[in-house]
């Protein structure tokens, strides 16, 4: 202190109470006119809480600061009062440009892809409006080099108490590589729906040459078959012709059918028809390979399942005829069953219900039933819902006692040209039936799905809504 410098403030620290408090003293000197020091003025005052407050704000200024040189974002900071922007060095390390090249808001809109442009603004406005939470806007903008990156601007704006936004806030993030393996994903997408077309082009294509001669060959072996003169060897012979010409014909056709399915050329023909019908056409197909291996065919339909609905009855009775089929080929002895019912609706034993079986001859001979009474209700006294057409969702379950699937093999079960352990050893089937029922059900708007317990049997189920 002195007569040029009279006045001097000084902070320092005491000990109150075993309590470190900050005081703050301003000191004066006071001088006569002659320059003669006559007086010392001293006003001191505790500046603790001030204090405290100046090293919270220090911390997380510092914080803010590592914040923004560790993170991998850029940081923006919009005044849209007087459109002063402050970003942080990570926007021009992504992109190239020293801070004064693209620090102002015209400059950094006007390296964004002109594509983009507007779709960006319109983004931040909505939030402005608020009527988005939160900004966020993916364009791309050009860097330093010439080339461009994909950004991802997220950010929040600031109201006054006039309802007008004043400032935003937010990040910006370099997302240029997941933009491209999101390109290389869609390039590889179409390039394999582009392979899958013309494999289905392909395999149609084929299917039709094979069919024309098969069809020819299979014709010619039937009439020699009925020529009177054909001895006991070659009828042989040529049933063993007969039989593997039809499989290959049934093989070419079930490529074909698959083929159309994945190349999206087949349609659905929805009409009316008598669904109780149907049950009966295929129960009355299937019973000689039913009985044939001394099985047991089951056919139970629920009492609220109408007799009209509308579908496309062709892919239905195509879906039951490959489950069942199955069922009957892949089982040894017991039963198989078919029930039909409106879906979340259990059939149980004392519900009236019609049941169409076909019995084991004994050894005596029995004759074959078609109908059967349970509970004093058979097909003619059924009191149906309604024949109205009403939308429901019906269920379809078909279930045998065969040897079961692994669950190992559950889920390869319904992929094309895929058999179960079973199958290949019995060399049956195609591994198509089921993958092409998967796909018509979808078709029609449904899901099907499997359980299985080894050496107890399988249970397939779908459903699909009908009219």
């Amino acid at each position: 202190m002195s007569l040029e410098h009279p006045v001097v403030m000084i902070e320092n620290r005491v000990l109150v109470n075993g309590e470190i408090r900050w005081t703050q003293w301003i000191n004066r000197m006071i001088f006569d006119q002659q320059g003669h020091f006559v007086e010392y003025q001293s006003v001191g005052r505790d500046i603790t809480e001030l204090k405290q407050a100046e090293e919270v704000s220090r911390q997380n200024e510092e914080r803010w600061q590592l914040a923004i040189q560790g993170n991998n974002d850029g940081i923006w900071d919009h005044d849209l009062v007087t459109n002063r922007r402050f970003i942080s060095p990570r926007c021009t390390e992504i992109l190239g440009y020293f801070y004064d090249e693209i620090s102002a808001f015209d400059a950094w809109m006007n390296i964004v892809h002109p594509d983009d442009v507007e779709n960006m603004r319109q983004a931040f406005q909505r939030h402005v409006d608020r009527e988005t939470p939160f900004y966020s806007c993916e364009y791309r903008i050009k860097c330093k080099d010439g080339s461009y990156k994909w950004l991802l601007t997220r950010g929040k704006a600031l109201w006054n108490e006039k309802g007008e936004a004043i400032r935003a806030v937010g990040s910006v993030t370099d997302i240029s590589d997941r933009k491209r393996v999101e390109w290389e994903l869609q390039q590889a997408k179409e390039a394999a729906e582009a392979a899958n077309r013309a494999k289905s082009t392909f395999l149609s294509n084929m299917s039709h040459e094979l069919r024309t001669p098969l069809n020819a060959i299979l014709g010619f072996t039937e009439l020699l078959s009925m020529d009177p003169a054909t001895s006991d060897e070659q009828l042989e012979q040529l049933d063993i012709i007969l039989r593997s010409g039809e499989h290959l014909l049934k093989l070419i056709n079930d490529v074909l059918e698959l083929s159309k399915i994945d190349a999206g050329r087949i349609v659905l023909h929805e009409n009316q028809f008598d669904l109780h019908q149907l049950l009966n056409d295929l129960e009355t197909m299937l019973s000689s390979q039913a009985s044939s291996k001394r099985l047991q065919l089951y056919f139970v339909c629920a009492p609220n399942v109408p007799q009209y609905v509308r579908a496309d009855e062709g892919k239905l009775r195509q879906i039951l005829i490959n489950l069942l089929g199955n069922a009957i080929k892949f089982t040894e002895k017991g039963s198989v069953s078919l029930r039909v019912q409106q879906a979340n609706q259990q059939t149980k034993t004392d519900l009236p219900c019609t049941l169409y079986s076909l019995l084991l001859p004994d050894v005596a001979g029995s004759e074959r039933i078609l109908e059967r009474e349970v509970e004093g209700f058979t097909l003619q006294n059924i009191p149906l819902l309604s024949n109205t057409l009403l939308p429901f969702v019906l269920s379809f379950e078909v279930q045998d006692t065969g040897l079961g699937i692994a669950p190992t093999e559950i889920g390869q079960l319904f992929e094309p040209f895929v058999q179960t352990s079973t199958g290949q050893q019995q060399h049956q089937g195609t591994g198509l039936g089921l993958a092409i029922s998967k796909r018509l059900v979808q078709l029609m708007g449904g899901q099907i799905t499997v359980s299985s317990v080894p050496n107890q049997g399988t249970v397939f189920k779908f459903e699909f809504r009908l009219a």
